[in-house]
């Protein structure tokens, strides 16, 4: 379902499926500086209960965030957002 201002134009999105209903608000404002936000992130970490570990770290310009456990392994490449929001990319097989 759209939610609209009183101007009109939608500012939310609510999202409902096998589960309680979801609100989603349109991101407004520019992007913060990937090297800020990379510095924020960068390192290692690490789940004990899915026995995995994840770093993110800069890599040819991108953030890449590589993770690694007992159930496989993955590559992504993170855009920052906003501050507290990422768009997450599956790297292509065969990058570290």
């Amino acid at each position: 379902m759209l939610e609209r201002a009183a101007d009109g134009r939608v500012s939310g999105i609510e999202i409902a499926h096998n589960g309680p209903p979801e609100r989603c608000e349109q991101l407004s404002g520019a992007a913060p500086p990937l090297d800020m936000m990379a510095q924020r992130l960068a390192g290692s970490f690490r789940c004990e209960d899915l026995d995995a570990q994840a770093v993110a770290r800069l890599e040819d310009g991108a953030l890449q965030l590589s993770l690694r456990g007992r159930y496989g392994r993955a590559q992504y490449r993170l855009d920052p957002l906003r501050a507290d929001c990422w768009r997450f990319r599956r790297s292509p097989p065969g990058c570290r």
